[in-house]
């Protein structure tokens, strides 16, 4: 069977009683599913069912008023239950658990930390102290910024004084001897030769 919504199926029965009556308001029975009902026991059957929907669609809105009208109040209201029992705690306070009781109200639990968890706690807390290099104020008063010492200008090269070159020392002449003319052997008078007259 098809599923019919509420408006579609309230629209149906209206048009059925509106055709009933208008082409079989004269039918001494009519058969529906293997039985017959007069006209006006079907013209019923149908009212029904429009009077049904009719109901829900306004109790439907009803309802829609009413959750809203709630929401609107729901955060006041929160607010207000929290500032009272902010009252109640401080006239009474959180040990007085009777008079608690009788606004609805309990003491605020404390948190139990097992000494486990202190300890993890404690040692991932060092352990990102240590991470982030964070100190304490007594840790930060003892460092100290250093300066590094200016670097000492480099000495002035000093030019070696360049040797003058040797001034060679005079080598004494030898000492000159005078050197003896070679004699000249006196010119050899031309000899002439004798010339022999023969004699007649």
């Amino acid at each position: 069977m098809s599923t019919i919504n509420r408006t579609t199926l309230r629209d149906r029965c209206r048009l059925g009683m509106a055709g009933i009556d208008k082409h079989l308001a004269g039918e001494p029975s009519i058969p529906l599913g293997g039985s017959t009902e007069t006209p006006t026991a079907v013209k019923q059957s149908l009212q029904n069912m429009v009077t049904a929907a009719d109901a829900t669609q306004v109790a439907r809105g009803e309802w829609i008023d009413a959750s809203q009208a709630e929401k609107g109040l729901r955060d006041e209201t929160i607010v207000t239950l929290s500032a009272l029992k902010s009252f109640v705690l401080l006239k009474f306070g959180d040990k007085d658990t009777s008079t608690l009781a009788d606004f609805g109200f309990t003491a605020r639990k404390q948190a139990q930390t097992s000494v486990d968890t202190k300890a993890t706690a404690v040692e991932k807390s060092l352990a990102t102290r240590a991470a982030r290099h964070t100190m304490g104020p007594r840790q930060k008063a003892k460092v100290k910024g250093t300066v590094a010492p200016a670097a000492a200008p480099a000495p002035a090269a000093v030019a070696e004084p360049v040797a003058a070159p040797a001034t060679p020392t005079p080598v004494a002449a030898p000492a000159t001897q005078p050197v003896a003319s070679p004699a000249v052997a006196p010119a050899a008078s031309p000899v002439v030769a004798a010339t022999h007259t023969p004699s007649t």
